[in-house]
């Protein structure tokens, strides 16, 4: 952000996010994600990103799943609905999947939606709400997580599943191929910053998650250009 003051400008630095290190998923399984998708669905093909296929062909494929990949994020859809599949109709569907994914040692928890109701996966079962707290609370702070998980959850176009990476070793699982990353849960990832001014008293207190930066830069920007001209 950057407001014109006569001949120069105020300006405002920020971050989006900080980073982890992490290790590919890859590297640390033994096989690419989408591989182990597809072993979970047998007869589905898989498409791992744009570049990696797995399973039948897709004239003999009896659907078709496709993989959204972002650092320690890994959202699943299934192709033959147009809504988002519920919780509920997974566990019937393909009890198989969700029990797999959420016992992989690369795999912290899993996220799903039953109507307006938020479930979590672990190895341990299912867990709805704020329930998850307890787990969140060794990635971050609780209050905070279950917020931005739950208002990710909240849109249409997040996966039927969503999977975060577990940290193994101090560094989290990363379902592309990198060595650092963000989007995901846990470290120095949840921490941008903002740099400005004292004199412009940014109050950040209520900033949890990136939405909430906006109108305090709105604001910022009004009293900035409400300022009569330097002399």
């Amino acid at each position: 952000m950057a407001e014109a003051r006569g001949a120069g400008y105020e300006m405002v630095v920020l971050s989006d996010h900080g980073q982890v290190e992490t290790a590919p998923f890859r590297a640390s399984h033994g096989k690419h994600f989408g591989e182990v998708l597809a072993s979970l669905l047998p007869g589905f093909r898989v498409s791992e990103g744009k570049r990696r296929w797995y399973g039948p062909n897709e004239d003999e494929a009896k659907g078709q799943v496709v993989t959204t990949l972002s650092g320690g994020t890994a959202h699943v859809y299934f192709t033959d609905g147009t809504e988002r599949m519920t919780h509920a109709v997974a566990d019937q569907r393909f009890p198989q999947l969700l029990d797999g994914l959420s016992r992989l040692r690369q795999v912290a928890m899993l996220m799903l939606r039953d109507g307006d109701q938020d479930v979590f996966v672990t190895a341990r079962g299912a867990v709805r709400g704020d329930a998850v707290k307890p787990l969140l609370a060794a990635y971050d702070h609780p209050d905070v997580l279950f917020e931005q998980l739950t208002r990710l959850n909240s849109f249409r176009s997040a996966g039927d599943v969503v999977l975060f990476g577990a940290f193994i070793d101090g560094k989290q699982i990363n379902f592309e191929n990198q060595a650092g990353g963000h989007g995901s849960i846990g470290g120095e990832q949840l921490h941008p910053f903002v740099l400005g001014k004292k004199e412009w008293g940014l109050d950040l207190s209520g900033v949890r998650a990136a939405h909430l930066l906006h109108p305090v830069l709105c604001d910022l920007r009004d009293r900035l250009a409400s300022r009569p001209p330097p002399g």
